[in-house]
């Protein structure tokens, strides 16, 4: 039937095609027949790598939406998970331990608090800045990067990529690229001199190097919500690092009362108090 409809649609158009099953389906065999193992292994790669990225994207974007999902169950069952972990710890160390979590309670709080506060006035300070630009949807683009930058390095980078974007393709002109690099570079000193130090730096302890790890293994190991997570507890873990330090230098193996006998250093004469033989007589 489909060699049919072609000859129609060859003799409607007078191509001159001859459409004849006779000598068409034993060529198509052959071809199949004769296809190189490596085109078929190469199309199996290929189609394994479309399937990767697929399930990848499909994987993201659950993420994106599950996440919101799992903080909303974490507050409300909040109690009953806090009255749980503590009737599983063993009375004894008891104080020890709400003592840790206390001190971890307080970083997470005083993180997200200040991660908040200055992607608010990020927020703000891009959309103006664009808006003051006319880049189109500069006003939107600002608050969604100020948002996304509650994300330590991942919302400015893609705030700033989008924005320049937006200027290659409506040719804006080589002037508002670079007053967009501008803005966002001053927005970026501001915070850096004078809005982190009173929001954010010294609650976490983490120096910018820290970040960037917590990040890079938060994001490899679990994606986006490894990244969003990455910095509280790379401070969490820094914590209980200090608390073994503490506890290993306050030890009677780092002080040595009473198992390691102190080493009595050997007394050296002066040649002085050296008396010499007398000469015989």
């Amino acid at each position: 039937i489909a060699m049919q409809k072609l000859q129609l649609i060859s003799d409607h158009l007078e191509l001159g095609f001859h459409f004849d099953n006779q000598r068409l389906i034993p060529l198509i065999r052959d071809y199949l027949t004769n296809l190189s193992p490596d085109v078929a292994g190469s199309a199996a790669v290929y189609a394994r790598k479309m399937f990767t990225s697929t399930t990848s994207i499909i994987v993201s974007i659950l993420d994106l939406y599950l996440l919101p999902v799992f903080f909303f169950h974490i507050v409300s069952d909040y109690e009953v998970i806090l009255e749980t972990a503590q009737s599983m710890i063993p009375r004894p160390i008891m104080p020890t331990v709400t003592a840790f979590f206390g001190s971890a309670d307080r970083i997470v709080r005083r993180y997200i608090r200040g991660q908040v506060i200055l992607a608010l006035i990020r927020a703000f300070a891009y959309a103006v800045g664009l808006a003051l630009l006319r880049i189109d949807f500069g006003f939107l683009l600002g608050l969604l990067t100020g948002i996304l930058s509650i994300i330590p390095f991942v919302g400015v980078s893609l705030g700033v990529a989008c924005a320049l974007v937006i200027v290659l393709a409506t040719n804006a002109g080589l002037r508002v690229g670079v007053g967009v690099l501008v803005m966002f570079s001053l927005v970026g000193i501001i915070e850096e001199l004078f809005l982190r130090p009173r929001f954010v730096d010294k609650k976490s302890g983490l120096g910018e190097l820290g970040i960037m790890l917590g990040l890079m293994i938060g994001g490899n190991l679990f994606g986006l919500t490894g990244i969003f997570l990455a910095v509280p507890v790379a401070a969490i873990c820094r914590l209980i690092l200090l608390r073994l330090k503490a506890d290993y230098q306050a030890s009677h193996y780092y002080l040595g009362d009473g198992q390691i006998e102190p080493v009595v250093p050997l007394s050296v004469p002066s040649p002085d108090s050296i008396e010499m033989p007398a000469p015989p007589s």
